[in-house]
């Protein structure tokens, strides 16, 4: 990490510099742990719902500019029957996650934050930690 990366991470996102240079530093769902916004339980849960929402996306084979990583060379159009029950089971799990996040009106914040890396107003951060107390208890 660059001396470049930390000062930006500071002035930007009002972190100290051990904060700044710390590598959870470079993502969102990171920058509200380390700032003690959300718990280490609530980052966690995060993660695991962002590596659902991953799975998801591969398995749909959604183009790339929907996944959070490109997945190229991924088996390409080769599909198998151990393919297709994994994806079918990917999908429904990730599927039910949502649905479960848009039952206690979360699902738009926790992707927000989670799938799409954006800074949530102080004011979406009670739906953000009620919707990763969920995955939480969850995952």
């Amino acid at each position: 990490m660059t001396l470049v990366v930390q000062e930006a991470r500071q002035r930007v996102h009002g972190l100290t510099p051990w904060q700044s240079a710390h590598q959870d530093a470079g993502t969102v769902l990171g920058r509200l742990w380390l700032r003690k916004a959300i718990s280490q339980a609530q980052k966690a849960a995060g993660d695991k719902y962002l590596a659902k929402h991953n799975a998801a996306m591969r398995a749909i084979k959604a183009p790339a500019g929907l996944q959070v990583t490109n997945k190229a060379g991924d088996g390409g159009e080769i599909v198998t029957q151990e393919y297709i029950a994994w994806a079918i089971g990917v999908v429904g799990e990730y599927e039910t996650l949502k649905a479960a996040l848009r039952d206690i009106r979360a699902d738009a914040t926790v992707d927000l934050v989670v799938v799409y890396d954006d800074e949530p107003p102080d004011s979406m951060l009670p739906a953000l930690r009620d919707g990763l107390d969920l995955l939480a208890a969850r995952l």
